[in-house]
């Protein structure tokens, strides 16, 4: 019998906190691992320029199982491990988690509905390299 319960393509929210609980060794509430994962996401949204929906304890995420997998459950145990000031143990689970985070950025297409509007101003280009900051304009 699987550890995990998993729908289809989608993996509940209460199967991750088991799955980082289990990685890090550590038995941590639910409550307190729910708010990691929604750290995760939060990074995933801004680094992403997505608008991933926060979870509760019940719910299902919007990403594939696969980079659940591979990006909110290493960000869990990096966060558990911080709690236990493991810092060996948080560094290889953030490093891992960044390392998938940038995979994730080059192959996964971020769905319309998830995108954030707000990120991508139509028509607008920086002008920093013709118009430095006045600092800048000194040297």
């Amino acid at each position: 019998m699987s550890l995990f319960l998993t729908r289809g393509e989608r993996m509940n929210v209460l199967d991750t906190v088991i799955a980082i609980n289990e990685l890090s060794d550590e038995q941590e509430d639910n409550a307190i691992v729910l708010n990691f994962i929604n750290d995760a996401l939060a990074r995933i949204n801004i680094e992403c320029d997505a608008n991933y929906p926060s979870v509760d304890i019940e719910g299902e995420f919007e990403l594939p199982e696969k980079w659940i997998r591979t990006l909110i459950i290493p960000f869990g145990v990096g966060r558990v491990k911080q709690r236990d000031s493991s810092q060996f143990e948080y560094s290889d689970a953030y490093r891992e988690f960044l390392e998938n985070l940038d995979e994730f950025k080059m192959k996964y297409e971020i769905p319309e509905e998830f995108m954030d509007e707000s990120a991508h101003l139509d028509g607008y280009e920086s002008d920093i390299y013709k118009n430095p900051a006045l600092p800048w304009q000194r040297w």
